[in-house]
């Protein structure tokens, strides 16, 4: 039985909850946290959906454990959705993982999640655990894992010390401007979150992590699949990017390698930048760099 926390997202999704709710059933949290969004007004589909999706984990939860629920009866939208359920989460835990109903983990993403919560509990400088990477293959640093400005919420984990710096309104365009590393930060999301062009709470995140220079966890092997990318889906109504299928997916074995240092791992977030946001070209070094790595099998 696992004894971290989790909480997990759902809408109206009732297949991929089927799915992502069985990988958490074979691990048998001993604490879980529920939350379900509404159904959006006059939109009879997500009344059926909305329902089937709570039927489902109902007939999965199985186990005996401590499970608590947040269902709304009206559709708060993404954003607020999801920042208000893990305001609701980290009210009642410490540190804790996070699950949405699209993304998929493996059974190694639970103890990830677990060793390093509790290695770097008391770390304030490292603020999110990443499950998912991004990297296309290619493995950053001689450990399992590496430092990053980037927070990748396909699956992931962090604390209520953490979690207590976020705020869903925001401003400071300016202050990304100002910042040493400011190119790697895709300024027009959060132009979109301020304007209210795009409902979500994942820039905001990313937002104070990138302005606080907190160091966030990537693994360098990926643990989480994104199962979300259809025309249904809010954010991830397209095929699935090109990089996803690059990527290094598979388990760890236990116990991980440590970095004995901390510090930015400066070609992964500058990868980042360029396949993932697509702020920034490529570049003749960081090409250079891939190539080592391509040919040689080179940890940079």
């Amino acid at each position: 039985m696992l004894e971290t926390p989790i909480l997990y997202l759902a809408f109206n999704r009732p297949e991929d909850t089927a799915l992502t709710f069985s990988r958490i059933r074979e691990v048998k949290p001993k604490f879980l946290y529920i939350a379900c969004d509404g159904p959006r007004k006059n939109l009879e589909s997500d009344y059926i959906k909305c329902g089937q999706v709570i039927n489902i984990i109902n007939e999965l939860l199985d186990w005996h454990c401590e499970v608590k629920w947040l269902v709304r009866k009206e559709n708060l939208g993404c954003g607020k959705a999801v920042s208000k359920a893990i305001d609701w989460f980290f009210s009642q835990v410490e540190y804790g993982i996070i699950l949405e109903d699209d993304c998929l983990p493996n059974n190694s993403f639970f103890e990830f999640c677990t060793d390093l919560l509790l290695r770097y509990r008391d770390n304030k400088r490292i603020t999110h655990i990443s499950g998912h990477n991004n990297q296309m293959g290619i493995w950053r640093g001689g450990y399992d894992y590496y430092f990053s400005r980037v927070v990748n919420i396909w699956g992931w984990a962090t604390w209520r010390r953490a979690w207590d710096s976020y705020r869903f309104n925001i401003d400071g365009i300016d202050k990304i401007s100002d910042h040493p590393n400011a190119h790697l930060f895709p300024v027009s999301n959060l132009s979109d979150v301020i304007d209210g062009t795009i409902d979500t709470w994942d820039t905001q995140w990313l937002f104070v992590n990138f302005l606080n220079n907190n160091l966030t966890i990537s693994p360098n092997i990926n643990m989480v699949e994104n199962i979300g990318f259809s025309e249904n889906a809010t954010h991830t109504n397209f095929v699935a990017p090109g990089y996803l299928m690059k990527n290094r997916s598979g388990e760890y074995t236990f116990p991980l390698r440590h970095p004995v240092r901390f510090g930015f791992n400066q070609f992964a977030d500058l990868h980042a930048a360029a396949y993932v946001f697509k702020i920034v070209r490529p570049g003749f070094m960081l090409k250079i760099v891939n190539r080592l790595y391509k040919y040689f099998k080179i940890a940079i």
